[in-house]
């Protein structure tokens, strides 16, 4: 709840502060505008937007998101054929690390790299922690050799099932009311097995974890929303102005994160 009160106040003061700049002030015209009367919307309108809005996130997810996570998949898997620690993308974590340092979360590559990925979408920061982390049941088991077909074989199978699983969770009415209740114990050594108990374990052992994890979401969180957004600047403002926004949403979220962990370490 923090991070979204967090975003509000950050963006009204980036608002007010560029209120006050020559480029963006504007002369001071009424505008009125007809507002058609409230209506309580009707279940078709809303199952027909539902339907659409949901559409175009799988639209989304079957073609960007899916082929970025192929490729950020191909700069972890070489040039040693599995081995993330030497990978293209660990390569480049760590070069940026030491620039990083400030933030608390410079001392893990994967964190670090995960910056690039969540520029082009939010929701690919999750897969490729999940590519290039440890995962519980990789541990346990001994590694298997697969080929580059193999390992895209079932990652298509593994989204196969991801949207089954959304699929029914949506028309599982029974299941909204879970969204809201704090999950218990047994939930939790369940899904620590995966993805979030390979995060959980970025800094285990450091009392300074929670705090450099919360840096690290809240630089996700105000960095560069997205490339379609970009694009969308680019095409009303022109591309100088899109470099502008690129840099200047690389240097809020690096300021935000170094102050919120610098400050928060001289409570712990």
């Amino acid at each position: 709840m923090s991070l979204y009160f967090l975003g509000i106040f950050v963006a009204m003061l980036i608002g007010l502060t560029f209120r006050k700049h020559e480029y963006f002030k504007t002369d001071d015209r009424a505008l009125l505008i007809e507002l058609p009367p409230y209506r309580i919307p009707s279940i078709k309108m809303i199952t027909r937007s539902a339907f659409t809005r949901t559409g175009e996130y799988l639209k989304k997810a079957t073609t960007v998101i899916m082929g970025i996570l192929i490729i950020l998949w191909a700069l972890t898997y070489f040039p040693n054929h599995g081995d993330t620690e030497n990978s293209y993308m660990a390569k480049f974590g760590k070069t940026i690390a030491p620039i990083m340092k400030p933030t608390g979360f410079g001392d893990r590559w994967e964190a670090v790299a995960a910056i690039v990925p969540s520029i082009a979408a939010k929701e690919i920061v999750v897969g490729f922690m999940a590519q290039v982390l440890p995962l519980k049941e990789e541990v346990a088991k001994n590694e298997e050799v697969t080929t580059f077909t193999e390992d895209v074989v079932e990652q298509v199978k593994g989204f196969g099932f991801a949207l089954k699983d959304s699929f029914m969770g949506i028309i599982n009415i029974n299941a909204i009311g879970g969204l809201f209740e704090t999950p218990d114990a047994e939930t939790i050594e369940e899904e620590s097995s995966g993805v979030v108990g390979a995060v959980a374990n970025l800094w285990a052992g450091d009392k300074e974890g929670p705090l450099k994890a919360y840096s690290f979401m809240v630089f996700i969180l105000l960095v560069v929303p997205c490339v379609v957004t970009l694009a969308a600047i680019k095409q009303e403002f022109g591309i100088k102005f899109m470099w502008f926004v690129t840099g200047f949403l690389v240097i809020v979220p690096y300021i935000g994160s170094t102050l919120i962990y610098q400050i928060g370490r001289l409570f712990i």
